[in-house]
């Protein structure tokens, strides 16, 4: 009799003891970054990570931007496909991107042609604008072929030295109006610009100017100004 209690007892203390575990059980941390893609290459495409497209919404057309996705922070391995094609029954894998984003960031991707030697990522230092009538404004070079490129707004040059390729100047603050202000581009050294637009910059807003396109491409490829905003 004496021996089955104490086996009773024992069996009960083990239970007990394993769901008290189980009830201790910290939670798993989860942490993420913040991933935006820009397509300014002539091919609509979509954007995957380990076999699930992140893009869930709509395709990736030429001059379009994902907006930040919420993705696992760490060393990640992107990838790049087209569209499927209905005559060939396939989705074309263009490349691979290796990229490692840390906790809670913002980072931009550029897609500017099929091969991962076009496309380069940029970090977001997304700090609010809380200065009244301004908003702050970055260029981005992603055109292969241009060379150096110069952006002035409103015929004044954004930053003192010219944006080579697969690079990003800082934000800079500017002062906002009512009216759209005119934006346009050089290359480095050269009188008469390449192109040009004319964009609303809303109070207290992040915004990215990016060349798009090959200065000598046509159609989706032709070169050009897109913009966007960060925050």
């Amino acid at each position: 009799m004496y021996t089955r209690l104490l086996a009773l007892f024992l069996i009960s203390f083990i239970i007990g003891l394993s769901a008290c575990k189980k009830n201790n059980d910290a939670p798993t941390a989860t942490f993420t970054s913040n991933l935006n893609i820009i397509n300014t290459s002539a091919d609509t495409v979509n954007f995957y990570l380990n076999g699930t497209r992140l893009n869930k919404n709509s395709n990736l057309y030429p001059s379009g931007a994902s907006g930040y996705l919420v993705v696992p922070y760490g060393a990640q391995n992107f990838q790049i496909k087209k569209i499927f094609n209905p005559v060939t029954n396939t989705v074309q894998t263009l490349f691979s991107v290796p990229l490692t984003v840390d906790t809670s960031k913002y980072y931009s991707l550029f897609i500017a042609g099929e091969t991962s030697a076009s496309a380069f990522s940029t970090t977001d230092d997304l700090k609010a604008d809380t200065t009244k009538n301004t908003c702050m404004v970055r260029f981005v070079n992603a055109s292969p072929d241009a060379g150096d490129l110069k952006l002035t707004v409103n015929d004044t040059a954004l930053y003192s030295n010219n944006v080579s390729f697969k690079s990003a100047g800082g934000f800079v603050m500017i002062k906002t109006s009512t009216k759209k202000k005119s934006i346009k581009v050089y290359q480095a050294g050269a009188g008469t610009y390449l192109t040009s637009d004319s964009v609303a910059f809303g109070a207290n807003r992040l915004y990215t100017i990016y060349s798009k396109g090959m200065l000598k491409g046509t159609g989706n490829l032709s070169f050009g100004l897109g913009a966007m905003a960060n925050l």
